[in-house]
């Protein structure tokens, strides 16, 4: 595992010489998620067939720790979040018997773990996790936070946890395949973002400021042609809005592939964005989940589809997802609006939380 530098804010990255972790642990195989605590130590996670790892600092000489390995195998695709007050959480699926479901575990400042795992509650009956990172985030005034799609024999639900609850709350469902996230703003709300293959389309919810109560669910959108998500991932923007992330998969023929089609879509939509998320690439086809794969066999071309700026005014920085969601500073705690944008057309619908 190496690490990247920018000294200009994001710019531009170089990457830096030599491994931070022990190269006993399939580093270089898995997807890397990473958070940096309050006194600038790093922690690293990542899995693989050996194990679920959290790494602190940014040696080797330090050891690496397996979380999955009192459960037996496998631990898949963890995300880690750190607090202000510096507790950082890891959370995880497991596939492993007797222990199926999402985990979460604390986190000590030397990549250790604290106390048990627990499991997310309505997740005991998993036998499949999302194609994406375990989404996980800490919330501004206190609280970890896991958001799953649940359920047996599919994925069906989705299910926000503060970590430690007795109970996860239900804030949607989906038809078809799915994916989800979780954001925090500064001011304590929580985000859940979620896609649904059967739509498709992008929605999302926002708690008020406890992180208790949920407003009403808005629907996204979801690229033109798009017929299928790999993963979501949001970043709350200020008080009053969110990005939303996402890796899709466009239709490009019903019947056959269609180059031209797909390639028209693609420089389309890099001419519309700004800034690194307009880079357009092929999504990476680690363990796709199979209705994906099953799109693409009809000539559905999978595509990285980069960022939608939601925001409370203006016009969105993008075009793809054609949509925008906004909390309204003064609207009520739970209330959100709904915009959609085009090159022709523009219209605007409040959504608001009973």
């Amino acid at each position: 595992m190496s690490t990247a530098f920018s000294a200009d804010g994001g710019t531009t990255w170089a990457l830096q010489p030599g491994d931070v972790v022990q190269g006993n642990a399939q580093a270089y195989a898995s997807p890397t998620a990473a958070v940096t605590r309050p006194d600038g130590t790093p922690l690293q996670t990542w899995y693989g067939t050996l194990g679920t790892w959290v790494h602190a600092g940014l040696t080797p000489a330090t050891p690496s720790f397996d979380y999955q390995a009192p459960m037996g195998s496998y631990g898949n695709l963890p995300g880690i979040a750190v607090g202000s007050d510096g507790r950082a959480v890891l959370a995880w699926y497991s596939n492993a018997n007797g222990h199926l479901g999402v985990y979460a575990r604390e986190v000590a400042a030397d990549g250790s773990p604290v106390g048990g795992a627990v499991r997310m509650p309505g997740t005991s009956n998993m036998q499949i996790g999302q194609t994406g990172r375990t989404p996980m985030a800490a919330r501004t005034g206190g609280g970890m936070y896991v958001a799953y799609p649940t359920g047996y024999p599919s994925l069906t639900r989705i299910r926000v946890w503060r970590v430690g609850a007795a109970v996860s709350t239900l804030v949607g469902r989906v038809a078809g395949g799915t994916s989800a996230t979780v954001a925090g703003d500064r001011n304590g709300r929580m985000w859940v973002v979620w896609e649904d293959d059967g739509g498709p389309a992008v929605y999302a919810r926002r708690s008020d400021r406890t992180g208790t109560d949920w407003g009403a669910t808005v629907r996204a959108g979801r690229p033109k042609h798009g017929v299928s998500a790999y993963t979501v991932d949001a970043s709350p923007v200020g008080d009053s809005a969110l990005d939303v992330f996402g890796s899709f998969a466009l239709n490009s023929g019903i019947h056959a592939p269609d180059p031209s089609r797909a390639d028209t879509a693609r420089r389309r939509r890099r001419a519309s964005w700004t800034g690194r998320e307009g880079d357009v690439h092929r999504a990476r086809r680690g363990r796709p989940r199979e209705h994906p794969r099953r799109a693409q066999a009809r000539g559905h071309q999978p595509v990285r589809a980069g960022r939608l700026r939601v925001s409370s005014a203006g016009t969105p920085s993008w075009s793809s997802l054609l949509r925008s969601i906004s909390a309204l500073s003064s609207a009520p705690s739970s209330s959100a609006t709904l915009l959609s944008h085009s090159q022709t057309m523009s219209t605007i619908a409040a959504v608001k939380a009973p």
